[in-house]
């Protein structure tokens, strides 16, 4: 037990780490072997596909735990992969999380980062919603799935 406590906080301290490195990584579609980066071991990270305009449907701006306002990234920042979409979601983060997956909607041209703590009822309570220019436009606190 000791020694899993001693590597889950080892995984917690290198993706602390990670969400404030620079990435200097071109464009390209998320993969699971993206490793570029130094800082965060991209290939943890697991990374799909989504519908944001699905999403938008089942989550409304105003419903409990849909935010859209008092958000952190609010000016233009570059977002050339999934590595950078994760880094600017970090910054929207309230509690401290176990593991993250990373979805990308091409036609919309948005990233969903979802960080899961295992030990919520929830399991994935906090989920980011980043568009090609950088920017959080929306973000799911304690919401129910």
């Amino acid at each position: 037990m000791k020694k899993l406590s001693v590597i889950l906080l080892i995984f917690i301290f290198i993706f602390i780490c990670g969400c404030s490195a620079e990435n200097n990584s071109s464009v390209s579609q998320p993969t699971q072997s993206d490793s570029s980066n130094d800082n965060l071991y991209i290939s943890d990270i697991v990374y799909g596909t989504f519908s944001y305009a699905e999403d938008c449907e089942k989550y409304k701006i105003g419903d409990k735990g849909v935010i859209n306002w008092d958000l952190k990234n609010t000016s233009e920042q570059e977002v050339k992969d999934g590595y950078a979409a994760v880094t600017l979601a970090c910054n929207e983060l309230k509690v401290i999380y176990d593991l993250i997956a990373a979805d990308y909607d091409e036609e919309a041209k948005v990233w969903r980062v979802n960080f899961y703590v295992k030990d919520s009822d929830d399991f994935a309570n906090q989920v980011v919603y980043i568009d090609e220019n950088g920017k959080t436009i929306m973000y799911l606190w304690g919401y129910n799935k």
